[in-house]
């Protein structure tokens, strides 16, 4: 993994990190994970897509809330919304520890 990629995953990372703390509200994570996975340079496809998979049930969360006019705090919102950002979350650590163990094996 090359350090740009690293740091765009870290910055995914943050950005969670802010979303769950509520420094940035659902629609600003979703764009900007949009924008850091865009940003992936010769990154693997599948990993990309599966994100994407989970990332669009964010954006479909928000959808659903703004059309029935539910708050983005309600209870029901941010647990949905918790849950995916886990989902996320996981895959992004998973894919530093694997970049860091591969970075170890080749030292």
């Amino acid at each position: 993994m090359t350090p740009y990629n690293l740091r765009q995953l870290n910055l995914m990372i943050d950005r969670i990190n802010r979303y769950k703390k509520e420094l940035i509200g659902l629609w600003g994570l979703i764009k900007d994970l949009e924008g850091l996975l865009n940003a992936l340079e010769n990154y693997d496809e599948n990993w990309k897509d599966e994100f994407q998979s989970n990332w669009i049930e964010l954006d479909v969360i928000y959808a659903v809330a703004l059309d029935e006019g539910i708050s983005f705090e309600d209870s029901s919102v941010k647990n949905d919304a918790f849950q995916t950002v886990d989902i996320l979350k996981e895959m992004i650590l998973s894919e530093i520890k694997g970049m860091i163990l591969t970075d170890d094996k080749n030292l």
